[in-house]
């Protein structure tokens, strides 16, 4: 391996374009790896000069696939796991500091062993799977979007003179939720009161949630309390079963209008080992998928998304009402 000063310089960078592209979705050295084209979808419906906007989003990629890995490195590659990594790169530039130093001895160089072997194997995974032929389908995404499409097919008749609905299918979601960011950043007019989104994502699993915050450490991101204590109020009927507030220990592109104070309902469905049904867990098998899928997890998803939407529109949500 490359040591001293040059190789304290290639892990510091590798370092820190890692924390960029995880922090502001600039990409430094990601840009460097061949990309597959990635495109939003978008659709609208109802008024021309809306007062409020509901916006249902959902992530659809059919990405690459390598051979298959261990759960905990799927959450690595898939960026469910990215303050693990970040504080085993922050470990990598402290020991490739030392060794530009000339530390040595024995404990030092089992620690350098031991921490690039722990980097040495996402990173082979992570360039099989950039070079890997596309998935057979949009596995777990088109869950998502199917309830995405329950919602809003709830809610266009209902829909006040005022309000404006967005359907957003956005691309990639496994690359810094690249297709959401596009989105806002190309609507700076949509205002944090007036535009209220609500997201799905992995709705095919067993379990039905809603997320609180998003993320782990300091990178967490707690949802405002508009729509998450709206869908509270809304659970405690027992009209759509059970669904329950979670913590994502993962980022979901929910995020980002989180991120930027927009009232947000992050809808997202769990195995029993807390993880949502993974893409990885199922290569080359798409009709096993398709079985595997829970339909009436995915159905009573939108039909939550669409409860909690339409008690907004009717008030329930104005601070009067949540008192």
């Amino acid at each position: 391996a490359l040591g001293g000063i040059p190789g304290f310089g290639i892990v510091a960078l590798a370092a820190l374009s890692f924390v960029r592209e995880r922090g502001r979705g600039e990409r430094w050295l990601g840009a460097l790896l061949p990309q597959a084209d990635s495109i939003n979808c978008v659709g609208r419906a109802g008024a021309v000069r809306p007062r409020r906007r509901l916006v249902l989003t959902a992530p659809l990629d059919a990405p690459s696939f390598g051979r298959p890995t261990w759960p905990s490195l799927d959450d690595l590659l898939s960026g469910r796991s990215d303050a693990r990594l970040e504080a085993l790169l922050l470990v990598a530039v402290l020991v490739a500091g030392a060794s530009a130093l000339d530390a040595s001895g024995a404990l030092f160089g089992i620690t350098r062993t031991v921490v690039c072997a722990a980097l040495l194997v996402p990173c082979l995974a992570a360039i099989d799977r950039v070079w890997s032929a596309a998935s057979s389908g949009a596995d777990h995404g088109a869950a998502a979007v199917a309830s995405l499409l329950t919602c809003a097919e709830q809610l266009l008749p209902q829909l006040p003179g005022d309000v404006e609905l967005w359907l957003l299918v956005t691309g990639g979601a496994d690359a810094g939720a690249s297709g959401m960011r596009a989105f806002l950043d190309g609507h700076p007019d949509f205002s944090q009161d007036g535009s209220w989104f609500v997201s799905f994502s992995d709705t095919g699993a067993r379990s039905l949630h809603y997320a609180r915050r998003e993320g782990q450490g300091a990178e967490a991101v707690v949802h405002p309390p508009m729509l998450t204590e709206l869908a509270r109020r809304v659970t405690a009927g027992g009209v759509h079963g059970a669904v329950t507030p979670v913590d994502l220990g993962f980022a979901t592109p929910a995020r980002l209008s989180a991120e930027r104070h927009h009232p947000t309902l992050s809808v997202v469905a769990l195995d029993a080992d807390g993880r949502p049904r993974r893409r990885g867990r199922i290569v080359d098998a798409p009709e096993s998928l398709a079985q595997s899928l829970q339909m009436e997890t995915v159905v009573r998803a939108g039909d939550f998304g669409a409860a909690v939407l339409a008690a907004a529109l009717r008030g329930e949500a104005d601070p009067l009402a949540l008192v």
